[in-house]
C-alpha cells in the first residue's frame, strides 16, 4: 500500500472552524473545508504511476448531509484516490469514542470507499516508523447514488495493512473496533515529527472499470471534542502531485458567471507564473488546464507550491506538490 507523502486561506472563502459548546461542556468543531492544501486537508493519487486518483470540491450531488457540497474521489481501474488530513496526528484510539463518515457511491458499484488511517501500534515507545495502515472496511454494499452514514464501530470491520496488525486483524480475517483497542490498547494515529500521520478517506485499489463517489461529514469524537468536517464547492487542482511537465486541470465553484479567473503557479513565495486562465460559466465554475513549468528555475524546489485561483472577489489557494 502507497504512502500518501505530503504533509492559502481564501479571501472570501476559507477553511472554518466553528466551535459550540456540548453535553457535559466538551466543544463540537466544525471545519468547512473549501480548498486543499498539505496544511489542512489534501488529495492524491495512491495508486501506480499513470492511474488516475482525483479529489475535487464540488457541489452535490443530491441534498449532501452538510451544506451544498463534498469531496468527490474519481479513480480509474487501479487509481487509489485519497483525501487526507495530518489534523488528527497523536490521538489515541481508546481516546476515540465516535468516528463516522457518510458516502455515495455512484451507482452502488463499490464497497472499496473507505476510512483509514496511519497507525502506531505502541503510542508508548519511542519509535514513530510508519507501520501501515488500519482501514475501516464497510460491512454491506452502498446503495445506488444515495447518501448513506457510516459508523466504523459498527457497520463494518477493520484490517491492518503491516505487522504487527495483520497478524490478528488482516483482510482474510478482519477485526471490530472493540477487538482492534483489544489487541492494541496504546495504539494510535501515527504522530511522526516529519511524516506526521494521516487520516484518509479512500476510493479504490483496483477497482475494474474505475468508479465516482462522494464523501462528506466526517466526525471524529473524544470526550472533549466533537470534530466535523464538512467538504464545500471550492478549489482543487488534478492532479496534485507530480514531476515538472505534470498536465493539470484547475476547478473552482463561486464566482460570478463570466468573471475572469485566473490560476498562478508559485515557485516561491513571491515568484509566480501563469497556469491558466478561463472565464466562469453561467454557474460560477471556472474550469482551465495548464503545464507545470519544466524549468528547475520556474518550478521550483520539490515540495508544496501554491496556485492561487483568482477571480472577481474571490481567491483560492490550493496545492500542488512537486516530486522530483
Amino acid at each position: 500500500m502507497r504512502k500518501l507523502k505530503v504533509g492559502i486561506v481564501a479571501i472570501a472563502v476559507a477553511a472554518t472552524a466553528l466551535l459550540v459548546a456540548g453535553p457535559s461542556g466538551a466543544a463540537t468543531t466544525t471545519e468547512v473545508i473549501r480548498q486543499l492544501d498539505v496544511q489542512t486537508w489534501f488529495g492524491g493519487n495512491e495508486g501506480p504511476g499513470g492511474s488516475v486518483g482525483d479529489v475535487k470540491l464540488v457541489p452535490g450531488p443530491a441534498i449532501p448531509p452538510l451544506g451544498t457540497g463534498s469531496a468527490q474521489l474519481t479513480v480509474d481501474s487501479t487509481g487509489r484516490a485519497s483525501l487526507g488530513t495530518n489534523e488528527f496526528a497523536g490521538t489515541k484510539l481508546t481516546s476515540i469514542t465516535d468516528l463516522e463518515f457518510e458516502g455515495y457511491v455512484v451507482g452502488g458499484t463499490t464497497n472499496q470507499l473507505v476510512l483509514g488511517f496511519d497507525v502506531d501500534y505502541d503510542t508508548t515507545d519511542a519509535s514513530t516508523a510508519y507501520q501501515g495502515r488500519l482501514v475501516f472496511i464497510p460491512g454491506t454494499n452502498p446503495p445506488p447514488d444515495a447518501w448513506r452514514n457510516l459508523n466504523t464501530f459498527t457497520d463494518g470491520t477493520w484490517f491492518a495493512s503491516q505487522a504487527p496488525g495483520n497478524a490478528t486483524c488482516n483482510q482474510a480475517t478482519p477485526c471490530t473496533w472493540a477487538q482492534v483497542l483489544v489487541n492494541f490498547p496504546n495504539a494510535g494515529i501515527r504522530n511522526d515529527s516529519i511524516q506526521k500521520g494521516a487520516f484518509l478517506a479512500r476510493l479504490g485499489g483496483p477497482i475494474s472499470g474505475g468508479a465516482t463517489a462522494y464523501v462528506d461529514n466526517i466526525r471524529l469524537s473524544t470526550a472533549s471534542d466533537t470534530h466535523i468536517v464538512d467538504f464545500e464547492p471550492g478549489a482543487s487542482i488534478t492532479p496534485s502531485v507530480g514531476p515538472m511537465g505534470t498536465n493539470v486541470t484547475v476547478d473552482a465553484f463561486g464566482f460570478r458567471p463570466k468573471a475572469k479567473v485566473a490560476a498562478h503557479y508559485y515557485t516561491s513565495t513571491k515568484k509566480k507564473i501563469l497556469l491558466c486562465r478561463t472565464t466562469a460559466n453561467a454557474n460560477g465554475e471556472a474550469l482551465c488546464a495548464g503545464t507545470i513549468p519544466t524549468d528547475v528555475k520556474k518550478a521550483g524546489p520539490a515540495g508544496a507550491h501554491r496556485v492561487r485561483v483568482k477571480g472577481s472577489k474571490l481567491t483560492y489557494n490550493v496545492d500542488f506538490v512537486l516530486t522530483p
